[in-house]
């Protein structure tokens, strides 16, 4: 049978809730889970102000494409391509 190991320091001759090692461990552990949570939030933001930029730019790009310039002509094709395979069966 393998010892019991301590969870923080990986003694065996201790108990984990004597363990010297144990607030220091406990306390860098807290300050790294808060760091991560702090970082978490703040891409989350970022990534809510950049969804929203690109969605307006999305929307006025499809409001630009849907204003048509008739300067080009008409944006229904000059060719049917259904038609030249009906053309091209025996």
């Amino acid at each position: 049978m393998s010892p019991v190991l301590c969870d923080y320091c990986e003694s065996s001759d201790q108990d984990v809730l004597i363990c010297p090692f144990r607030p220091y461990i406990d306390a860098t552990r807290a300050s790294v889970e808060k760091k991560i949570n702090e970082l978490t939030d703040k891409m989350i933001e970022t990534l809510k102000v950049r969804i929203v930029e690109y969605s307006q730019c999305f929307s006025q790009s499809r409001e630009n494409y849907s204003e048509h310039d008739s300067s080009l002509g008409s944006l229904k094709p000059g060719v049917s391509l259904y038609d030249d395979f009906l053309l091209g069966l025996p």
